[in-house]
């Protein structure tokens, strides 16, 4: 099964729309375009953004 390649700009922008800030990672040295930064403050938080994130990458 191949991942649907979303670049981090276009990640933190579709979560942005739900609410969620992801970091950009792209500007860190040694890494792509493709890798962001991702916290979290509790166990519902974590459980709706594994959900949005399962469904953008479905």
């Amino acid at each position: 099964m191949a991942w649907p390649v979303i670049l981090a700009a276009q990640l933190c922008s579709i979560m942005a729309n739900s609410r969620v800030l992801l970091r950009n990672c792209s500007n860190f040295k040694g890494l792509s375009d493709r890798f962001v930064r991702i916290t979290l403050k509790g166990p519902e938080i974590n459980a709706m953004v594994a959900d949005k994130l399962r469904e953008i990458f479905a």
